[in-house]
């Protein structure tokens, strides 16, 4: 389980159904238990450090992100997403967390204003969405994951928010 309200896809951890175990109330069925991708294999500096070095503005990790406002892919790739910050006027619960100035705050309150990619767009999902776009040729269903770049069919512009896009890939064997 994470601290996120803002993800469709959230997970429910072995850490998470052990937790509510140990509480009496429940038996879990950790056969249910998903993998958390978010901060895998990064060390006590993912938990410790700050997520952007002040200095550069640039991420310290992998799983935030510096292009704010921008469209992006989600950590897992099964969906499009976007950097999104707001400008509010209150002053942050630690002055250490104001990597932007101006105010900028991460649109999740549980972050210490870590930016990342939020999932939300419209048809944003490359497993269900509705709508593929035309300005890409996209490809949606099972085996279609996110990707970014500056790919755009010649009769259209390329954005200034930026490009992602879902296609159908494969796993190569080299066996």
């Amino acid at each position: 389980m994470t601290a996120s309200y803002l993800s469709p896809n959230s997970r429910m951890s072995n850490f998470t159904l052990k937790l509510l175990e140990s509480t009496g109330w429940y038996k879990p069925n950790y056969s249910l238990a998903m993998p958390l991708m978010w901060g895998y294999k990064r060390g006590c500096g993912f938990i410790e450090d700050l997520c952007m070095d002040s200095a550069t503005k640039e991420p310290k990790f992998g799983e935030f992100c510096n292009n704010l406002n921008q469209i992006t892919c989600s950590l897992d790739r099964r969906y499009k997403a976007n950097c999104m910050t707001a400008r509010q006027g209150a002053a942050l619960a630690s002055s250490t967390w104001d990597y932007f100035g101006g105010g900028i705050r991460s649109a999740d309150p549980f972050s210490d204003n870590c930016p990342y990619p939020v999932i939300g767009l419209a048809n944003s999902d490359c497993y269900y969405a509705t709508n593929a776009s035309v300005m890409y040729d996209e490809v949606l269903g099972i085996n279609s994951r996110c990707f970014e770049g500056t790919l755009v069919k010649s009769e259209f512009n390329h954005s200034s928010l930026g490009n992602a896009y879902c296609f159908n890939y494969n796993v190569i064997s080299t066996l």
